[in-house]
């Protein structure tokens, strides 16, 4: 009976490089079935993935997920294993980028008290003598299914990096280029002793370490699951420091940039590191989207007491953005464009995590209107 049993099991990919393929798990020979990038029962072309990552295994009735001593770990209803787990019908398991389900429906699933999301519970109530009262308790059941949703989304995130890996390594090899140049360029002046080359070599190797260092730091804020800390700020003030930061290079390229607060804003329940990323994230794509010598960016802060939210607008007059449909894509860019096109994605992912919106108007030609609403109170 366990032999049929076993025969039913399967592994649907959910998310990841081998999304909606389905595994059967057959269970014969008494050998385990490896997990793994190469040469195993259930391949995973992901360089997140070991070559030997994790085995399922079946005993007695159950199948045993058991992970390698992998170096980025198995993951099983958001939780790392470090010893084997007997799998339930629909445990959500992650390897590497890719999410599998497990699904054994022919099989009787014990209650693990480890992972159990719902717990039994009985009590008694003086409804009539005798009654006694049994109950469920799914106060964590919502927040398991959140923590699928959000093991999900990170998932994709990782997968859509993984995705873009080609266009990174062609614009991390371009950077790459100009800071040999750089290096050989202060090489050339130090041995010539030309200060004035060295100083101007200096200004190019900087500015594209510069660059690779962004590219880190945006990837990481891409890809991390980072919870806002909420404390409550002066949102004006945030949004002030950003421009300050921004001010001199955008004198420097002759741009303009405009600040018009809104003084009745009252104090937010915001983490102001991230939403001084949104910020300058918005800010500097409006910045490269305008002209030299006529450019404006104007800033304003506005709130609606009504509704107790707070509106940050970005406008711009440069030329207007054709698709706005795509734009917060991560990777997005257009040919005229630098840099990697994380920017708009990481200012969207941030106000999301603050239950806020964000939205663009534009026409071609007419410049672009980047709107963000915030609550005042950011639920926890």
């Amino acid at each position: 009976m366990a032999r049929k049993a076993a025969n039913q099991a399967k592994l649907f990919a959910m998310a990841g490089p081998i999304e909606s393929q389905t595994f059967d798990l057959v269970a014969g020979g008494g050998w385990p079935l490896m997990v793994g990038r190469e040469k195993a029962d259930i391949k995973i072309a992901d360089p997140a993935v070991s070559r030997h990552h994790a085995e399922l295994s079946f005993r007695d009735g159950q199948w045993i997920l058991q992970d390698l001593n992998s170096s980025n770990g198995t993951f099983v209803n958001g939780r790392r294993i470090d010893r084997p787990v007997h799998l339930r019908h629909e445990d959500r398991i992650r390897i590497g980028t890719t999410i599998l389900q497990f699904l054994f429906p022919a099989s009787w699933n014990p209650p693990d008290p480890a992972s159990a999301e719902v717990s039994p519970w009985v009590t008694k109530r003086k409804v009539s003598p005798g009654d006694t009262v049994a109950g469920l308790d799914i106060s964590n059941l919502e927040t398991g299914a959140e923590r699928i949703s959000q093991e999900i989304e990170l998932t994709e995130r990782i997968a859509q990096a993984g995705r873009h890996a080609i266009n990174l390594s062609h614009g991390i090899k371009n950077i790459l280029q100009a800071v040999i140049g750089g290096r050989e360029a202060v090489d050339e002046a130090l041995a010539s002793d030309t200060l004035p080359q060295a100083r101007k070599a200096w200004t190019i190797l900087c500015r594209n370490l510069d660059l690779i260092q962004k590219l880190v730091i945006d990837m990481l804020k891409f890809v991390r699951q980072d919870n806002p800390t909420l404390v409550k700020t002066n949102f004006n003030s945030v949004v002030r420091t950003a421009v300050e930061t921004l001010s001199l290079g955008t004198k420097r390229q002759k741009k303009k940039i405009v600040l018009q607060a809104d003084t009745k804003i009252p104090p937010a329940r915001l983490d102001p590191d991230q939403i001084y990323d949104v910020v300058l994230n918005l800010a500097l794509n409006a910045i490269f989207a305008v002209p030299a010598e006529t450019g404006v960016v104007k800033i304003e802060t506005h709130f609606n007491a009504a509704e107790k939210k707070i509106i940050l607008k970005i406008i711009d007059n440069g030329p207007g953005i054709s698709d706005t449909q795509i734009i917060f894509e991560p990777f997005h860019s257009t040919k005229e464009k630098a840099g990697f096109g994380l920017g708009l994605s990481i200012a969207r992912k941030i106000v999301l995590q603050h239950k806020g919106t964000i939205e663009v108007e534009s026409q071609l030609g007419h410049g672009a209107t980047f709107i963000v609403t915030l609550p005042l109170e950011t639920p926890s």
